[in-house]
């Protein structure tokens, strides 16, 4: 998972090659984005203070994701939000309901999209500090957003039976547990084409104990029928058992 980094202007057509992509570290480059009924002579908001990373847009060239500059971010770091938007027209779609939004600058922050090959479908990643933190699947039709699921929640859903059982203490006063990378950086949730998204999740109470609390999910969630299809929830060897 990559970060927010700086960046340079960038004027052309839009490309993007393949259905996923990292972050800002593989590139300086960020495309313009004016906001809805810019008027002509007046400064433009949100292309003064949202980012929209060349990487962050849909391989159809209509879809992408904005970030908020690092001045704003410098600014109004509590009000934060990140936009899944159109640009063709320029218009904001919705607001990603995120808990912690990504920003340019944000320390232990990233994020990765995948996008389904006709660009039906994006799979959004945001990076926390041991492991992914949030996911979204945003699901498009006729220009608008149709569907968005918080993947996020859903995992959690699976998940806290087993944190329950366990008796054990919670990560931090707003969740039970947190996901964590263990032996590579493999992404959690896999999007397939348009129909399907794979899920292979670890998570713990604790992300420095030799002996925490953790818990494995595999999963398969129907993207058409918003529902697991395949669910299965493990214990993983801790570090000191291994």
């Amino acid at each position: 998972m990559l970060k927010l980094l700086n960046f340079v202007l960038f004027s052309g057509t839009l490309l993007l090659a393949g259905t996923s992509v990292r972050g800002f570290e593989d590139t300086t480059e960020r495309v313009p984005f004016h906001g809805p009924d810019k008027r002509p002579g007046y400064p433009d908001a949100f292309q003064y203070r949202y980012v929209l990373p060349k990487d962050a847009i849909s391989p159809n060239g209509k879809y992408g994701l904005i970030f908020p500059a690092r001045a704003l971010a410098e600014a109004e770091n509590d009000t934060l939000n990140d936009f899944v938007v159109s640009l063709e027209p320029s218009q904001i779609l919705t607001r990603l309901d995120a808990e912690n939004p990504e920003f340019e600058g944000k320390s232990n922050g990233g994020y990765e999209i995948a996008w389904s090959p006709d660009s039906s479908v994006a799979l959004i990643t945001l990076e926390a500090r041991w492991g992914p933190g949030e996911f979204f699947l945003i699901e498009f039709q006729d220009g608008k957003v149709g569907r968005i699921t918080n993947l996020d929640e859903k995992i959690r859903q699976l998940l806290e039976p087993d944190f329950r059982k366990a008796k054990v203490d919670r990560f931090n006063d707003s969740v039970g547990f947190t996901y964590e990378y263990l032996e590579s950086q493999a992404p959690f949730c896999k999007l397939e084409k348009s129909t399907l998204v794979r899920i292979d999740a670890f998570v713990t109470n604790d992300p420095k104990g030799d002996n925490p609390w953790r818990a494995r999910l595999r999963a398969v969630w129907d993207i058409r029928n918003a529902k697991f299809v395949e669910q299965h929830v493990s214990r993983p060897p801790n570090r000191s058992e291994k």
